[in-house]
């Protein structure tokens, strides 16, 4: 990540530079996903970045670039 994407990263969380999230729940799991179709970063394209969570913790940030279309 460039000078400038960690720019747009030290921001307040409703601040962050993604739009549009979509969430994915998981039966019989405490695992979800929240995928932000649009950002501001390289990383989210074309088809965004997901977010797993483990109840209302993040655990991890996944790069969707080589991910099938949704």
């Amino acid at each position: 990540m460039g000078e400038d994407e960690l720019r747009l990263l030290d921001a307040p969380v409703c601040d962050l530079p993604f739009g549009l999230p979509q969430c994915t729940f998981y039966a019989r799991d405490t695992q979800w996903l929240m995928r932000f179709a649009e950002g501001a970063l390289d990383i989210c394209e074309p088809f965004g970045i997901g977010v797993i969570f483990e109840g209302e913790r993040p655990l991890r940030m996944e790069n969707l670039e080589l991910s099938r279309e949704y």
